[in-house]
């Protein structure tokens, strides 16, 4: 296999780069996956100010890529990322932070002051990455945010964290100086699921009643603990906050 170094990152130029994603979107979601984004879209969205950048093999495989689209939210140009995929066997080597990096490198450039996306709160390495290697802040927890999609991917639902990643700051803000909180998730919950699904299912249950109960409250995540048989959310909830549940994605 070509050594990371060697996987060129740049947007999609061709149809057939395009197609590319297409069937990549399926490899990695499932053939009965009904939310693939189809190739016109893609184009179409790239053309006005959308971002499609692939990751490539020197054979011109791709093998990942990340999509988004972008447009005025509350006043300012944000960037929606709506999905990011590898290929098997390029997971977990850093591509996906290049790809979001080179994603955060063009909507600064498009005038964007943040990029919003979301993730499953149930995935720890998912977590560590978004909220330890990127440094996102939580904007709120999203309930079944996608509905049914026939991906395998999805059988515990499709709860969801929203995050924002701020373009003009540089490393993670100050946390809140407050009452503090922790929030366990498993350490591997796919393991987890394939070995029992109705446990799978009630840690769903108890994160969206816990996590997104502590967010709606006024505390904000300011760090993840990923180590052992459980993941651990950080919370602190500002010692004079607001009013809760004002953001959205």
């Amino acid at each position: 296999m070509a050594s990371d170094n060697a996987v060129e990152i740049r947007p999609l130029a061709t149809r057939s780069e395009y197609e590319e994603c297409v069937a990549l979107q399926r490899e990695v979601w499932g053939a009965a996956y009904s939310e693939i984004v189809p190739i016109t879209v893609m184009e179409i969205a790239a053309r006005v100010g959308g971002i499609c950048i692939g990751a490539f093999r020197e054979s011109g495989d791709l093998v990942g890529f990340v999509f988004g689209v972008t447009g005025p939210r509350d006043g300012a140009l944000t960037h929606w990322s709506h999905m990011l995929a590898l290929r098997e066997g390029w997971r977990g080597r850093g591509l996906g932070t290049r790809l979001k990096f080179a994603q955060r490198e063009s909507a600064a450039a498009l005038g964007a002051h943040s990029i919003q996306w979301t993730f499953d709160p149930l995935v720890s390495r998912n977590a560590h990455f978004n909220l330890n290697r990127l440094g996102v802040s939580v904007v709120r927890y999203a309930p079944d945010m996608y509905g049914p999609s026939g991906s395998e991917l999805h059988r515990l639902g499709t709860d969801r964290l929203v995050v924002r990643w701020d373009l003009a700051e540089e490393g993670g803000a100050t946390a809140p100086a407050g009452d503090g909180a922790e929030v366990a998730i498993p350490s591997d919950i796919d393991a987890l699921q394939r070995r029992d699904l109705d446990e799978a299912l009630a840690w769903r249950a108890a994160i969206r009643r816990e996590l997104g109960g502590l967010l709606g409250d006024g505390y904000q995540v300011v760090g993840f603990d990923r180590g052992g048989d459980f993941g651990r959310y950080l919370l602190v909830r500002a010692a004079a906050s607001g009013p809760s549940g004002q953001a959205d994605g």
